[in-house]
């Protein structure tokens, strides 16, 4: 039966048009209503175990990227370079005090080294006051350097790809209830397989264990955010989702102190078997203190008196949705006005999504690796800013950038939250292209407002999504969502690999992957602003003709 002239009429709103019918069953049809939301302070309980267990997500995913070099000298792949023989060097400053002038000379001479036949030549001599002149002997190894395909392969495209095929049958499984225990059973299997990553002595086990990693790591964000949004109002989602996702900054910045000073302390083995541990550690907490969100009961029922409210044309819609795995049902309300799965400008800002993505991927392989190779740092100087510039820089980003998108979205519609993420990449880009280019400290201290610009768009792109589309099929965009931008940014690294190879400098391979990206990303959500507008308008225009038309027939 259709909705009465009266509830039309009720549905137009300062120009918005909400379908009745839709928006009152998915309210009944939420995991709370406004009386039986839980108190603040168990949602907020909820917000940070989830919080940190995506940071160890995070912090499993990049250990590898932290030990590359010492995991591949081990294992023997990638590519080979002169560079500084850590034995030699260990023993010499054991003996005799180097000045940080000295030791910036030792890097530099087995930089310079073409081939192997220098390094196992070369020479270096210090003046060490009242000791005289000391030489060293063998101070430079032709080594295994930690890039090249083969790492840029298993850190990237080997990891993200299955990631991102992974997550789509989370989010199908997402439909379904016991969603803490999934989330357990997730965790669980990607901090084993990070664990017995610490045991592998053949390259292609390393393949295995990464395969395994990224098949339990793809139900973090399904299962937590349906939890996460199921405890807050939707006008907190933009805000709740930043802070969740502060997760990924946290994680990043702890494997670079976690991973650089238990390498150096012990090996690389340990990082492995510590950041496995602490997600064992978390699973718990999680099962045992989480309460499972209380889903609609007949969900049957509720599409039957859905479908009966419907026009023809609607029906068959709704139909069409149904091919599609169901949705996760995180309560949010259909907004009819905006267009759903079928929309030109969900896809573009899907890839827009994923270009940006594929900007922060590279970075986050590869940064180790820059600055330890290409400016012969060491990796107490990466420490002491990679642990908690990235931690900062990004949770400050990610909370201004929901906290703007939502008050853009109060006072307008949606899609002019694309406004802050075009804007804030645009201005991310120059600092983090002044990280490639700036002398130590400045180096890292420019990346402090790159990541706070840059990482505003995350959460941001998520809650744009999810209030673009019907509730029917938020579950299998989101799950959509993450495969696109998986795929596009675990790939592209392999570029820097590409670049370098063919003879670019990498500082310049990374320019064009790293703050390059960001700045296409900026451009394509601009376009996606101006078609998602032109797309809502077009949605409005025939809803109001349509209400005009009943209008009249009354």
């Amino acid at each position: 039966m259709d909705a009465s002239h009266e509830e039309r009429q009720a549905c137009l709103v300062d120009g918005n048009f909400k379908d009745v019918a839709l928006s009152a069953q998915f309210e009944k049809g939420g995991i709370y209503t406004s009386n039986t939301r839980p108190n603040r302070t168990y949602a907020a309980y909820v917000l940070t175990l989830l919080f940190f267990t995506y940071a160890v997500n995070q912090l499993d995913k990049f250990s590898l990227s932290i030990v590359a070099e010492p995991v591949a000298q081990e294992l023997q792949y990638g590519n080979q370079e002169c560079m500084v023989n850590d034995d030699v060097q260990g023993r010499f400053t054991a003996n005799y005090s180097l000045s940080q002038h000295q030791l910036n000379r030792w890097s530099s001479l087995c930089s310079k080294g073409a081939n192997e036949s220098f390094c196992s030549t070369a020479n270096i001599t210090f003046s060490l006051g009242q000791l005289g002149n000391k030489t060293v002997h063998h101070p430079c190894a032709y080594n295994y350097d930690g890039t090249g395909f083969q790492y840029q392969l298993v850190a990237g495209p080997v990891f993200d790809n299955i990631f991102a095929v992974s997550a789509l049958f989370m989010g199908v499984l997402a439909d379904f209830h016991h969603l803490k225990i999934f989330l357990c059973i997730n965790l669980i299997i990607w901090s084993v397989l990070t664990g017995i990553t610490g045991f592998v002595k053949e390259y292609w086990q390393l393949v295995l264990a990464r395969f395994g990693v990224a098949i339990g790591s793809a139900g973090c964000t399904p299962f937590a955010a349906c939890i996460i949004v199921n405890y807050f109002p939707k006008e907190l989602h933009g805000i709740v989702l930043g802070i969740y996702n502060w997760g990924i900054y946290i994680g990043y910045g702890a494997a670079f102190a976690i991973g650089n000073q238990v390498a150096e302390k012990l090996s690389w083995h340990w990082v492995f078997y510590l950041t496995g541990g602490f997600g064992v550690a978390i699973a718990p907490f999680i099962l045992l203190t989480i309460e499972e969100p209380k889903r609609q009961v007949n969900e049957v029922q509720k599409k039957r008196q859905l479908a009966s409210s419907l026009s023809f044309k609607d029906r068959t819609l709704l139909l069409l949705l149904n091919f599609f795995p169901k949705s996760l049902f995180c309560g949010y309300k259909p907004m009819a006005v905006y267009p759903s799965m079928f929309s030109f400008g969900l896809w573009l800002l899907i890839v827009a999504g994923g270009v940006r993505n594929a900007g922060g991927y590279v970075w986050g392989y590869n940064a180790q690796l820059f600055y330890a190779n290409d400016k012969g740092l060491s990796s107490d100087q990466i420490t002491e800013f990679m642990s908690w510039i990235p931690a900062i820089g990004g949770i400050v980003g990610a909370f201004l950038g929901g906290l703007a998108a939502d008050l853009v979205a109060k006072y307008g519609q949606p899609h002019h939250r694309l406004w802050v993420l075009a804007l804030s990449q645009m201005i991310a880009a120059p600092f983090a292209a002044g990280a490639l280019f700036l002398p130590f400290p400045w180096c890292f201290l420019i990346l402090l407002p790159a990541f706070v610009f840059g990482e505003m768009w995350i959460g941001v792109t998520v809650a744009v999504v999810v209030d673009i589309v019907p509730a029917l099929i938020q579950g299998s965009v989101i799950a959509v969502y993450l495969f696109i931008i998986t795929v596009i940014g675990g790939n592209f690294n392999v570029l820097v690999s590409v670049f370098v190879q063919a003879g670019l400098d990498r500082k310049w391979a990374l320019l064009i992957t790293f703050p390059g990206f960001y700045m296409m990303g900026s451009f394509l959500f601009v376009i996606t602003y101006f078609v998602l507008r032109y797309e809502v308008s077009k949605a409005r225009n025939n809803l109001y003709a349509s209400v005009v038309t009943s209008t009249d027939e009354q």
